[in-house]
């Protein structure tokens, strides 16, 4: 009887480790481009242009 508690409390974290494993690397990604979108501002701010990006969903060139 324990053996099978122990068995369905496995499954169990095992789902919820499947479950948040994508949203960790949802977070992490929406972290590393919001690192590059103020590196670009800081350079612009300081006068470098870092080449073509893009405002508001739309890629402008120079």
């Amino acid at each position: 009887m324990s053996e099978r508690i122990v068995g369905i409390w496995e499954l169990l974290l095992m789902a919820l480790v499947h479950a948040l494993l994508p949203s960790q690397r949802r977070a992490r990604r929406e972290r590393r481009l919001q690192r590059r979108r103020r590196h670009a501002l800081w350079l612009a701010v300081h006068g470098i242009d870092v080449g073509p990006r893009r405002i508001h969903g739309v890629v402008v060139r120079a």
